[in-house]
C-alpha cells in the first residue's frame, strides 16, 4: 500500500510541476508558429493523464435507495493511458526528434496538413463549417506546395509520399517504431500497448479481468500498472517540454525533488515489466 501511496505521491509532484512549468511561459511568444502547436499537444497528453490519475481515485454511484456502489473504473484509465503515451509519441516525433531544420519542417506540416485532410471527410453542416473548409483548403494547398520544396519529402519512396499526402503523417511508422526513436525499449513498449490496447478494443483479456477484479480494493491495486505507465509519460513529457522550449528550464530546474522524479521515471521504462 506504501508503495503505490509513493506512487501517487510522485504522480501528483509531477502534475504540480508541469503546470507550474506550463504556466511559467505566460506571456511569452512562442520561437515560431509552428511550435506555438506544440503547447496544447502537450496539454492533450497531460490532461489524459490528469484524468486517468482521477479515476484512480474511485467512483462512488449513489443509487436510488441511497445506497453506494464504489469501483475503479480500470478499463477508461487504460484508454486514457493508452491515449497520453501516443499523444506523447506525437509530440517527441513532431518536436524533439527532428534533426534538422527541413526535418522539422517535413515532420510539422506532415501533422499538421493531416489535420486538413481529416476534416475534409466530415460532412458540412453549416455556412461556418463550409468557410472554415475553403479557408482550410488554401491552408492544405500551401502546405502541398511547401513539401514540394522540401528535401526530406522529395527523399521519400513514392508509397511514402501518398502516405502524407492521404494524411497519414506517421507514413509507414508504427507506434512502436515511434517508442524506439523516443528511447522507450521495444522490449517494454510491446508489452505495454499491446495490453493497453486490449482495453481499447475490448479484447477478451480486459473482459476477463474485468469479471476477475470485483472488489474496490483489487480493482485500485490491478489499476497501479496504469498509474506507473503515466507517471513514464509524464516524466518524458516534462523533460521534452523543457527541451523544445528552453524558457522554462529555470523554472524546471528551481524544484530539486521534481526534478529528481523527472530524471527516475523517465528512466524507469526501461525497466518496466508487466
Amino acid at each position: 500500500m506504501k508503495e503505490t501511496q509513493d506512487f501517487d505521491n510522485d504522480l501528483l509532484a509531477l502534475i504540480d510541476h508541469f503546470i507550474i512549468v506550463g504556466n511559467s511561459l505566460k506571456g511569452k511568444k512562442f520561437p515560431t508558429d509552428k511550435i506555438r502547436f506544440a503547447e496544447p499537444l502537450a496539454k492533450k497528453a497531460f490532461n489524459h493523464i490528469v484524468s486517468a490519475r482521477d479515476l484512480f481515485e474511485g467512483i462512488k454511484i449513489t443509487l436510488l435507495d441511497n445506497s453506494h456502489v464504489q469501483l475503479v473504473d480500470f478499463s477508461s484509465i487504460a484508454v486514457l493511458t493508452r491515449a497520453a503515451l501516443e499523444t506523447y509519441l506525437t509530440f517527441n516525433y513532431v518536436f524533439i526528434k527532428p534533426q534538422s531544420q527541413e526535418e522539422k519542417d517535413f515532420r510539422f506540416i506532415s501533422w499538421d496538413l493531416a489535420g486538413f485532410i481529416e476534416r475534409e471527410k466530415f460532412p458540412v453542416t453549416s455556412s461556418k463549417h463550409a468557410q472554415i473548409v475553403k479557408d482550410e483548403a488554401e491552408l492544405k494547398n500551401k502546405w502541398l506546395k511547401e513539401l514540394e520544396k522540401n528535401n526530406v519529402y522529395l527523399s521519400l519512396t513514392e508509397p511514402q509520399k501518398r502516405f502524407i499526402k492521404s494524411g497519414k503523417w506517421r507514413m509507414d511508422k508504427s507506434w512502436l517504431q515511434l517508442a524506439i526513436d523516443a528511447g522507450i525499449s521495444e522490449t517494454t513498449f510491446r508489452h505495454l500497448y499491446s495490453y493497453l490496447s486490449s482495453y481499447a478494443h475490448s479484447g477478451r483479456l480486459s473482459i476477463l479481468q474485468i469479471e476477475q477484479t470485483k472488489e474496490f480494493e483489487n480493482e485500485k491495486s490491478f489499476s497501479r500498472i496504469f498509474q506507473t505507465i503515466n507517471l513514464m509519460t509524464i516524466a518524458r513529457l516534462l523533460t521534452d517540454y523543457v527541451t523544445l522550449i528552453p524558457d522554462c528550464k529555470e523554472t524546471f530546474e528551481s524544484n530539486p525533488k521534481a526534478k529528481q522524479i523527472t530524471y527516475i521515471w523517465e528512466k524507469v521504462g526501461d525497466y518496466l515489466k508487466l
